[in-house]
Protein backbone atom coordinates (compact mmCIF):
# COMPACT_ATOMS: atom_id res chain seq x y z
CA UNK A 1 0.00 0.00 0.00
CA UNK A 2 1.76 3.21 -0.96
CA UNK A 3 1.90 5.95 1.25
CA UNK A 4 -0.19 9.01 0.29
CA UNK A 5 1.74 11.95 1.42
CA UNK A 6 3.30 14.30 -1.12
CA UNK A 7 5.80 17.02 -0.74
CA UNK A 8 4.89 20.01 -2.57
CA UNK A 9 6.18 20.76 -5.79
CA UNK A 10 6.63 23.94 -7.71
CA UNK A 11 5.64 23.38 -11.69
CA UNK A 12 8.08 25.74 -13.99
CA UNK A 13 6.33 25.21 -17.26
CA UNK A 14 6.54 22.90 -20.44
CA UNK A 15 10.21 22.22 -22.16
CA UNK A 16 10.78 20.07 -24.66
CA UNK A 17 13.68 16.94 -24.25
CA UNK A 18 15.31 16.33 -27.38
CA UNK A 19 16.82 12.81 -27.73
CA UNK A 20 19.51 11.76 -29.75
CA UNK A 21 20.04 8.00 -30.06
CA UNK A 22 22.60 7.61 -33.20
CA UNK A 23 21.78 11.02 -35.18
CA UNK A 24 18.90 13.49 -35.50
CA UNK A 25 15.71 12.22 -35.96
CA UNK A 26 13.10 14.04 -38.52
CA UNK A 27 10.53 15.72 -36.77
CA UNK A 28 7.06 14.48 -36.35
CA UNK A 29 3.94 16.08 -35.81
CA UNK A 30 2.22 13.98 -33.04
CA UNK A 31 -0.14 14.90 -30.12
CA UNK A 32 1.34 15.16 -26.87
CA UNK A 33 1.14 16.40 -23.54
CA UNK A 34 4.13 17.73 -21.20
CA UNK A 35 4.37 18.48 -17.90
CA UNK A 36 7.65 20.04 -15.44
CA UNK A 37 7.88 19.86 -12.11
CA UNK A 38 10.60 21.52 -9.82
CA UNK A 39 11.91 18.35 -7.99
CA UNK A 40 14.85 16.87 -5.83
CA UNK A 41 17.30 14.94 -7.84
CA UNK A 42 20.22 14.81 -5.66
CA UNK A 43 20.19 13.13 -2.39
CA UNK A 44 21.82 11.19 0.65
CA UNK A 45 22.48 7.61 -0.24
CA UNK A 46 20.38 6.87 2.90
CA UNK A 47 17.14 7.83 1.16
CA UNK A 48 17.29 4.65 -1.09
CA UNK A 49 16.92 2.24 1.92
CA UNK A 50 14.11 0.37 3.33
CA UNK A 51 15.40 -1.95 5.51
CA UNK A 52 15.10 -1.90 9.74
CA UNK A 53 18.97 -1.88 11.51
CA UNK A 54 20.10 -2.37 14.68
CA UNK A 55 22.74 -3.89 16.79
CA UNK A 56 24.20 -6.50 15.11
CA UNK A 57 23.05 -5.45 11.06
CA UNK A 58 25.85 -5.53 8.64
CA UNK A 59 25.94 -4.52 4.88
CA UNK A 60 25.58 -1.71 2.55
CA UNK A 61 22.78 0.23 4.22
CA UNK A 62 24.79 -0.02 7.26
CA UNK A 63 27.69 2.02 5.58
CA UNK A 64 25.28 4.59 3.57
CA UNK A 65 23.46 4.72 7.44
CA UNK A 66 26.91 5.73 9.17
CA UNK A 67 28.53 8.18 6.76
CA UNK A 68 24.78 9.95 6.44
CA UNK A 69 25.60 10.12 10.38
CA UNK A 70 28.92 10.56 9.89
CA UNK A 71 27.71 14.20 7.77
CA UNK A 72 25.55 15.16 10.06
CA UNK A 73 28.11 14.79 13.13
CA UNK A 74 26.45 12.18 15.49
CA UNK A 75 29.18 8.74 14.36
CA UNK A 76 32.71 9.76 14.86
CA UNK A 77 34.05 6.42 13.64
CA UNK A 78 35.17 5.16 10.06
CA UNK A 79 32.18 3.48 8.61
CA UNK A 80 32.64 -0.20 8.38
CA UNK A 81 29.21 -1.63 7.76
CA UNK A 82 28.80 -3.18 11.21
CA UNK A 83 25.90 -1.70 13.91
CA UNK A 84 27.33 -1.73 16.89
CA UNK A 85 27.13 0.04 20.00
CA UNK A 86 28.92 3.24 18.77
CA UNK A 87 26.60 3.44 15.87
CA UNK A 88 23.76 2.69 18.09
CA UNK A 89 24.30 5.54 20.33
CA UNK A 90 24.47 7.85 17.12
CA UNK A 91 20.85 6.54 16.00
CA UNK A 92 19.74 7.57 19.77
CA UNK A 93 21.36 11.07 19.34
CA UNK A 94 20.20 11.24 15.52
CA UNK A 95 16.53 10.53 16.71
CA UNK A 96 16.59 12.67 20.44
CA UNK A 97 17.46 15.81 18.11
CA UNK A 98 13.99 14.75 15.83
CA UNK A 99 12.17 14.24 19.05
CA UNK A 100 11.36 10.34 18.61
CA UNK A 101 12.05 7.82 20.60
CA UNK A 102 15.69 7.01 21.12
CA UNK A 103 15.85 3.49 20.57
CA UNK A 104 18.31 3.43 18.73
CA UNK A 105 16.38 0.86 16.02
CA UNK A 106 16.57 2.26 12.80
CA UNK A 107 13.19 1.41 11.98
CA UNK A 108 10.28 2.96 9.76
CA UNK A 109 9.35 5.99 11.82
CA UNK A 110 13.17 7.05 11.88
CA UNK A 111 13.37 6.53 7.96
CA UNK A 112 10.15 8.46 7.85
CA UNK A 113 11.90 11.54 9.40
CA UNK A 114 15.36 11.14 7.57
CA UNK A 115 12.90 11.18 4.26
CA UNK A 116 11.18 14.02 5.41
CA UNK A 117 14.15 16.41 6.35
CA UNK A 118 16.99 15.14 4.63
CA UNK A 119 16.24 13.86 1.32
CA UNK A 120 15.51 17.21 -0.68
CA UNK A 121 18.96 18.70 -0.95
CA UNK A 122 18.90 19.90 -5.20
CA UNK A 123 16.39 21.04 -7.55
CA UNK A 124 15.92 20.75 -10.88
CA UNK A 125 13.61 20.21 -13.48
CA UNK A 126 11.87 16.53 -14.90
CA UNK A 127 9.12 15.91 -17.16
CA UNK A 128 6.80 13.42 -18.14
CA UNK A 129 5.40 13.37 -21.98
CA UNK A 130 2.61 11.54 -23.38
CA UNK A 131 2.30 10.42 -26.77
CA UNK A 132 -0.01 10.51 -28.05
CA UNK A 133 -2.23 12.42 -24.96
CA UNK A 134 -5.76 11.58 -26.49
CA UNK A 135 -7.27 9.40 -29.03
CA UNK A 136 -10.34 6.63 -28.69
CA UNK A 137 -9.94 3.49 -26.55
CA UNK A 138 -8.40 1.12 -26.69
CA UNK A 139 -5.33 4.06 -26.84
CA UNK A 140 -1.56 3.05 -26.35
CA UNK A 141 0.27 5.87 -24.98
CA UNK A 142 3.95 5.71 -24.58
CA UNK A 143 5.71 7.53 -21.55
CA UNK A 144 8.91 9.68 -21.28
CA UNK A 145 10.02 10.87 -18.06
CA UNK A 146 13.25 13.36 -18.56
CA UNK A 147 15.47 15.43 -16.44
CA UNK A 148 16.08 12.64 -13.70
CA UNK A 149 18.99 11.02 -11.97
CA UNK A 150 20.64 8.55 -13.85
CA UNK A 151 20.80 5.06 -11.88
CA UNK A 152 17.58 5.97 -9.66
CA UNK A 153 14.60 4.24 -10.00
CA UNK A 154 11.30 5.45 -10.78
CA UNK A 155 7.61 4.61 -11.21
CA UNK A 156 4.93 6.17 -13.53
CA UNK A 157 1.46 5.77 -12.02
CA UNK A 158 -0.91 5.60 -14.93
CA UNK A 159 -3.67 7.22 -13.40
CA UNK A 160 -6.26 4.32 -13.92
CA UNK A 161 -4.89 2.40 -10.75
CA UNK A 162 -1.90 0.45 -12.71
CA UNK A 163 1.50 1.33 -12.74
CA UNK A 164 4.80 1.09 -14.58
CA UNK A 165 6.78 -0.91 -11.66
CA UNK A 166 9.92 0.28 -11.03
CA UNK A 167 12.08 2.25 -14.17
CA UNK A 168 15.62 2.52 -13.90
CA UNK A 169 16.62 6.09 -15.13
CA UNK A 170 19.26 5.33 -18.23
CA UNK A 171 21.57 8.53 -19.81
CA UNK A 172 20.23 8.05 -23.67
CA UNK A 173 22.14 11.06 -24.83
CA UNK A 174 25.44 12.33 -26.07
CA UNK A 175 27.83 14.14 -23.22
CA UNK A 176 29.91 17.19 -24.37
CA UNK A 177 33.61 17.04 -24.59
CA UNK A 178 33.96 18.78 -20.93
CA UNK A 179 32.09 15.64 -19.28
CA UNK A 180 28.79 18.34 -19.39
CA UNK A 181 25.54 17.27 -20.80
CA UNK A 182 23.59 14.05 -20.75
CA UNK A 183 19.83 13.12 -20.05
CA UNK A 184 19.17 10.26 -18.08
CA UNK A 185 15.22 9.26 -18.98
CA UNK A 186 12.70 6.35 -17.91
CA UNK A 187 10.20 5.18 -20.93
CA UNK A 188 7.28 2.75 -20.72
CA UNK A 189 3.91 2.44 -22.55
CA UNK A 190 0.45 1.87 -21.51
CA UNK A 191 -2.98 0.74 -23.00
CA UNK A 192 -5.88 2.65 -21.51
CA UNK A 193 -9.13 0.41 -21.91
CA UNK A 194 -11.79 2.53 -20.82
CA UNK A 195 -12.98 6.30 -21.96
CA UNK A 196 -11.86 8.96 -19.49
CA UNK A 197 -9.33 11.87 -18.63
CA UNK A 198 -6.59 10.33 -16.79
CA UNK A 199 -3.61 11.86 -14.58
CA UNK A 200 -0.48 9.72 -15.08
CA UNK A 201 2.12 10.86 -12.21
CA UNK A 202 6.11 10.39 -12.11
CA UNK A 203 7.29 9.61 -9.18
CA UNK A 204 10.71 7.99 -7.32
CA UNK A 205 10.27 4.28 -6.61
CA UNK A 206 10.97 3.73 -3.28
CA UNK A 207 10.04 -0.33 -2.94
CA UNK A 208 8.81 0.11 1.08
CA UNK A 209 5.95 1.77 -0.55
CA UNK A 210 4.93 -0.74 -2.83
CA UNK A 211 5.85 -3.63 -0.22
CA UNK A 212 4.92 -2.57 3.32
CA UNK A 213 1.57 -0.94 3.99
CA UNK A 214 3.55 0.25 7.44
CA UNK A 215 6.12 2.11 5.20
CA UNK A 216 6.52 5.72 6.88
CA UNK A 217 8.69 7.33 3.58
CA UNK A 218 7.24 9.96 2.09
CA UNK A 219 7.25 10.17 -1.61
CA UNK A 220 7.12 13.28 -4.45
CA UNK A 221 5.30 14.06 -7.38
CA UNK A 222 8.38 14.69 -9.72
CA UNK A 223 5.73 15.44 -13.13
CA UNK A 224 2.33 15.17 -14.11
CA UNK A 225 0.36 14.84 -17.43
CA UNK A 226 -3.22 14.14 -18.14
CA UNK A 227 -4.19 11.88 -20.81
CA UNK A 228 -7.89 11.92 -22.39
CA UNK A 229 -9.80 8.64 -23.73
CA UNK A 230 -12.66 8.93 -26.25
CA UNK A 231 -14.17 11.87 -25.14
CA UNK A 232 -14.84 13.72 -27.96
CA UNK A 233 -14.03 17.79 -27.99
CA UNK A 234 -17.29 19.73 -28.45
CA UNK A 235 -17.96 21.09 -32.08
CA UNK A 236 -17.92 24.65 -32.69
CA UNK A 237 -20.17 26.98 -34.64
CA UNK A 238 -17.89 29.83 -35.82
CA UNK A 239 -20.30 31.72 -38.35
CA UNK A 240 -23.02 30.73 -40.38
CA UNK A 241 -24.69 31.90 -43.52
CA UNK A 242 -27.78 32.95 -43.91
CA UNK A 243 -28.39 34.20 -40.71
CA UNK A 244 -31.84 34.47 -41.61
CA UNK A 245 -34.69 33.73 -44.38
CA UNK A 246 -37.85 31.99 -45.06
CA UNK A 247 -38.78 28.11 -45.18
CA UNK A 248 -37.01 26.51 -47.48
CA UNK A 249 -33.92 28.69 -47.05
CA UNK A 250 -30.37 26.70 -47.06
CA UNK A 251 -28.30 27.07 -44.11
CA UNK A 252 -24.49 26.22 -43.83
CA UNK A 253 -22.75 26.15 -40.39
CA UNK A 254 -18.92 26.78 -40.55
CA UNK A 255 -16.64 25.38 -37.84
CA UNK A 256 -14.97 22.47 -36.45
CA UNK A 257 -15.67 19.19 -34.74
CA UNK A 258 -18.44 18.31 -37.07
CA UNK A 259 -19.37 14.37 -37.90
CA UNK A 260 -21.95 13.04 -40.17
CA UNK A 261 -23.32 11.42 -36.86
CA UNK A 262 -23.89 14.26 -35.25
CA UNK A 263 -27.52 16.08 -34.80
CA UNK A 264 -28.66 19.57 -35.93
CA UNK A 265 -30.85 20.59 -33.18
CA UNK A 266 -33.56 23.49 -35.14
CA UNK A 267 -36.12 25.06 -32.52
CA UNK A 268 -35.47 22.32 -30.27
CA UNK A 269 -36.21 19.67 -32.49
CA UNK A 270 -33.78 17.99 -34.97
CA UNK A 271 -33.52 18.42 -38.86
CA UNK A 272 -31.89 16.58 -41.95
CA UNK A 273 -28.31 17.75 -42.51
CA UNK A 274 -25.07 17.03 -44.96
CA UNK A 275 -21.95 17.03 -42.88
CA UNK A 276 -18.27 17.75 -44.96
CA UNK A 277 -15.77 15.08 -45.12
CA UNK A 278 -13.16 16.96 -43.11
CA UNK A 279 -15.58 18.31 -40.29
CA UNK A 280 -15.99 22.03 -40.96
CA UNK A 281 -19.75 22.81 -42.18
CA UNK A 282 -23.04 21.31 -41.96
CA UNK A 283 -25.59 22.38 -44.29
CA UNK A 284 -29.73 22.18 -43.28
CA UNK A 285 -32.22 23.47 -44.93
CA UNK A 286 -35.10 25.29 -43.14
CA UNK A 287 -38.16 22.77 -42.44
CA UNK A 288 -41.80 24.04 -42.18
CA UNK A 289 -41.93 21.76 -39.08
CA UNK A 290 -40.06 19.85 -36.69
CA UNK A 291 -40.55 17.09 -34.34
CA UNK A 292 -39.19 16.71 -30.71
CA UNK A 293 -35.26 15.45 -30.56
CA UNK A 294 -35.89 11.56 -29.28
CA UNK A 295 -32.36 10.40 -28.40
CA UNK A 296 -31.38 6.34 -28.63
CA UNK A 297 -33.69 4.38 -27.03
CA UNK A 298 -36.03 6.65 -25.46
CA UNK A 299 -40.01 6.38 -25.73
CA UNK A 300 -41.02 10.03 -26.95
CA UNK A 301 -44.01 11.61 -27.70
CA UNK A 302 -44.58 12.08 -31.85
CA UNK A 303 -45.63 15.18 -32.53
CA UNK A 304 -45.10 17.87 -34.44
CA UNK A 305 -43.94 21.68 -34.09
CA UNK A 306 -44.59 24.11 -36.82
CA UNK A 307 -41.95 26.44 -37.99
CA UNK A 308 -43.05 30.35 -38.64
CA UNK A 309 -41.53 33.63 -38.38
CA UNK A 310 -39.28 34.53 -35.29
CA UNK A 311 -35.75 33.57 -33.62
CA UNK A 312 -34.84 30.09 -33.26
CA UNK A 313 -31.91 28.49 -31.63
CA UNK A 314 -29.69 26.51 -33.17
CA UNK A 315 -26.90 23.87 -32.39
CA UNK A 316 -25.06 20.67 -32.80
CA UNK A 317 -24.87 18.00 -30.29
CA UNK A 318 -23.64 14.04 -30.61
CA UNK A 319 -26.13 11.15 -30.83
CA UNK A 320 -26.51 11.23 -27.01
CA UNK A 321 -26.40 14.84 -26.06
CA UNK A 322 -23.15 14.08 -24.90
CA UNK A 323 -20.93 16.62 -26.62
CA UNK A 324 -23.02 19.92 -27.37
CA UNK A 325 -21.83 23.15 -29.73
CA UNK A 326 -22.46 26.69 -29.13
CA UNK A 327 -25.90 28.01 -30.22
CA UNK A 328 -27.19 30.48 -33.00
CA UNK A 329 -29.85 32.18 -33.61
CA UNK A 330 -31.84 31.74 -36.94
CA UNK A 331 -34.52 34.45 -37.94
CA UNK A 332 -37.40 32.84 -40.07
CA UNK A 333 -38.92 35.55 -42.34
CA UNK A 334 -42.63 36.26 -43.46
CA UNK A 335 -45.53 37.42 -41.79
CA UNK A 336 -47.75 35.05 -39.67
CA UNK A 337 -50.53 37.25 -39.69
CA UNK A 338 -51.35 37.07 -43.57
CA UNK A 339 -55.05 37.82 -44.58
CA UNK A 340 -53.64 35.02 -47.41
CA UNK A 341 -54.24 32.52 -45.36
CA UNK A 342 -57.07 31.86 -42.95
CA UNK A 343 -59.20 29.21 -41.11
CA UNK A 344 -62.71 29.72 -41.72
CA UNK A 345 -64.47 27.07 -39.10
CA UNK A 346 -63.27 24.23 -36.83
CA UNK A 347 -65.90 21.69 -36.14
CA UNK A 348 -65.10 20.56 -32.77
CA UNK A 349 -67.04 18.09 -30.31
CA UNK A 350 -67.26 19.91 -27.00
CA UNK A 351 -67.84 16.55 -24.64
CA UNK A 352 -66.37 12.92 -25.19
CA UNK A 353 -66.75 9.81 -23.52
CA UNK A 354 -63.53 8.53 -22.40
CA UNK A 355 -61.73 6.56 -25.27
CA UNK A 356 -64.52 7.21 -27.55
CA UNK A 357 -63.43 8.53 -31.23
CA UNK A 358 -64.20 12.18 -32.03
CA UNK A 359 -63.90 13.71 -35.30
CA UNK A 360 -62.18 17.54 -35.34
CA UNK A 361 -63.16 19.15 -39.73
CA UNK A 362 -61.05 22.24 -40.17
CA UNK A 363 -61.69 24.63 -42.59
CA UNK A 364 -59.02 26.86 -43.98
CA UNK A 365 -59.56 29.87 -46.58
CA UNK A 366 -56.25 30.47 -48.82
CA UNK A 367 -56.23 32.75 -51.83
CA UNK A 368 -53.14 30.93 -53.21
CA UNK A 369 -53.40 28.07 -55.08
CA UNK A 370 -49.71 27.30 -55.59
CA UNK A 371 -48.59 26.51 -52.01
CA UNK A 372 -48.87 22.86 -50.00
CA UNK A 373 -50.60 23.27 -46.73
CA UNK A 374 -49.99 21.87 -43.59
CA UNK A 375 -52.01 20.86 -41.30
CA UNK A 376 -51.22 19.60 -38.16
CA UNK A 377 -52.72 19.45 -33.92
CA UNK A 378 -51.49 19.41 -30.32
CA UNK A 379 -54.46 17.33 -28.95
CA UNK A 380 -53.04 18.34 -25.29
CA UNK A 381 -52.66 14.57 -24.23
CA UNK A 382 -48.78 14.18 -26.12
CA UNK A 383 -47.54 13.53 -22.70
CA UNK A 384 -49.10 10.45 -22.11
CA UNK A 385 -49.47 8.98 -25.29
CA UNK A 386 -46.86 6.55 -27.16
CA UNK A 387 -48.88 4.86 -29.75
CA UNK A 388 -49.96 6.72 -33.66
CA UNK A 389 -52.75 7.93 -32.14
CA UNK A 390 -50.85 11.60 -32.82
CA UNK A 391 -51.33 13.30 -35.67
CA UNK A 392 -48.19 14.54 -37.77
CA UNK A 393 -48.30 17.23 -40.27
CA UNK A 394 -50.70 16.45 -43.08
CA UNK A 395 -49.13 18.13 -46.27
CA UNK A 396 -52.38 18.80 -49.28
CA UNK A 397 -51.90 20.90 -52.32
CA UNK A 398 -55.85 20.72 -53.07
CA UNK A 399 -57.84 20.37 -49.69
CA UNK A 400 -59.01 23.24 -48.16
CA UNK A 401 -60.78 21.22 -45.39
CA UNK A 402 -59.20 18.02 -43.45
CA UNK A 403 -61.27 16.08 -40.83
CA UNK A 404 -58.63 15.01 -37.28
CA UNK A 405 -59.78 11.71 -35.76
CA UNK A 406 -58.34 11.35 -32.18
CA UNK A 407 -59.24 9.50 -28.31
CA UNK A 408 -58.59 10.41 -25.62
CA UNK A 409 -57.59 7.89 -23.16
CA UNK A 410 -57.58 9.93 -19.77
CA UNK A 411 -60.58 11.92 -18.00
CA UNK A 412 -60.28 15.77 -18.02
CA UNK A 413 -60.56 18.68 -20.21
CA UNK A 414 -58.13 19.32 -23.28
CA UNK A 415 -57.70 22.03 -25.49
CA UNK A 416 -56.53 20.57 -28.63
CA UNK A 417 -54.94 23.24 -30.99
CA UNK A 418 -55.21 22.96 -34.85
CA UNK A 419 -52.21 24.91 -37.24
CA UNK A 420 -51.99 25.27 -41.20
CA UNK A 421 -48.81 26.70 -42.66
CA UNK A 422 -47.76 27.09 -46.02
CA UNK A 423 -44.65 27.18 -48.03
CA UNK A 424 -44.16 30.94 -47.61
CA UNK A 425 -44.15 30.43 -43.78
CA UNK A 426 -47.47 31.72 -43.54
CA UNK A 427 -49.36 30.40 -40.44
CA UNK A 428 -52.40 30.54 -38.84
CA UNK A 429 -53.89 28.42 -35.96
CA UNK A 430 -57.33 28.45 -33.82
CA UNK A 431 -58.47 25.71 -30.92
CA UNK A 432 -61.55 24.49 -29.13
CA UNK A 433 -62.07 23.13 -25.12
CA UNK A 434 -63.52 19.28 -24.87
CA UNK A 435 -64.36 17.69 -21.97
CA UNK A 436 -63.48 13.53 -21.53
CA UNK A 437 -66.16 12.03 -19.49
CA UNK A 438 -65.57 9.01 -17.79
CA UNK A 439 -68.01 5.38 -18.33
CA UNK A 440 -69.77 4.80 -15.73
Amino acid sequence: MKSTSFYSAVFLGAITVALLIGGVAPAISVAQNTSTTSVVSSQPQICSVVINMKRGSRGISVTMLQEFLSDLGYFHAQATGYFGPITGQAVIAFQLAGRLPGTGFFGPMTRGSVAKFHCQIVAKSASLNATPSSGAAPLLVSFVGGGLTGGSQYVIEFGDGQNSGPLSAIDVCMHLADGSGGCPRVATSHTYSANGSYTATLEPYIACLWSNPRCMIATQMLAQTTITVGVAAAPHITTFQPQSGPIGTSVTLSGSGFTSDMIVRFAEGSVAHTTSSDGTWISFTVPNSVGPYCAPNMMCAMYMRLIGPGQYSVYIQSADGSVVSNTVTFAVTGSSFNQTLSISGLDAPTTLSLGTSGTWPVHVQSSSTNHTLHYSVLWGDEANTTGGGIMESAPTTVKTSVTFTHAYQRSATYTPTFTVTDDSGHSVSTSATITITPLY
